[in-house]
């Protein structure tokens, strides 16, 4: 069935009215880091998805007492209208993250920087870091997400953690300017202190399923 004039119109008008809330995001551009400095920060790079889109979000955090945190890119990817499950749409998230820090990286030439990668899949992070004969779709991906970062550099996140969480729900702009979005948490600056991701307690025959 087809949307009526009318109803594109108003959605259309909505959509504009939306536009107008970005004004009030405020981004620094410049974060007064050289490439010989990078070794005192951190890239952390989160992923997730919903039914609407699949998006990924990077930060730099400084180590030390000052503790900064800078909002550095993202990207969003609207999910597939049907045949779409969860699993997938999360692993593709996690592609998207992987490309989006290999391209802050290369275009920055932040060689030196050592980057964490999020994610509160269990799914997700099993293929990532397990050897399995997984099917065409995710062994594809996961070999991708392999050659562009270290499996153990993946970090389990809780949904609530999870700065990606909110751009993957298809908020509005009057929304997320209201957030913490655009800085961070600050609490996510010691989630480097969690170790690798190794909990192989999952049901083997629901994830080789996927």
């Amino acid at each position: 069935m087809k949307k009526s004039p009318i109803l594109f119109v108003k959605n259309l008008s909505n959509g504009s009215g939306e536009l107008e809330a970005l004004k009030e995001v405020w981004i620094l551009h410049w974060i007064n880091i050289t490439p010989y400095a990078t070794k005192k920060f951190f890239i952390h790079t989160f992923c997730d998805a919903g039914r609407d889109a699949y998006t990924a979000v990077s930060y730099l955090v400084q180590e030390g007492d000052d503790k900064n945190v800078h909002f550095l890119a993202s990207r969003s990817r609207i999910a597939p209208l049907k045949g779409a499950m969860i699993p997938r749409l999360e692993l593709l998230s996690a592609l998207v993250r992987g490309r989006l820090t290999k391209s802050i990286v290369d275009v920055l030439g932040w060689t030196t920087v050592k980057c964490f990668y999020w994610s509160h899949s269990t799914n997700v992070l099993k293929w990532i870091t397990k050897e399995e004969n997984w099917s065409v779709f995710v062994n594809n991906r996961v070999q991708e997400i392999r050659k562009i970062s270290q499996p153990s550099s993946w970090r389990n996140v809780s949904g609530v953690e999870n700065q990606a969480d909110l751009p993957s729900r298809g908020r509005k702009a009057s929304y997320l300017v209201k957030t913490r979005f655009w800085e961070g948490l600050r609490c996510f600056i010691s989630f480097q202190d969690k170790g690798p991701y190794n909990d192989f307690k999952l049901d083997e025959d629901e994830i080789l399923k996927k």
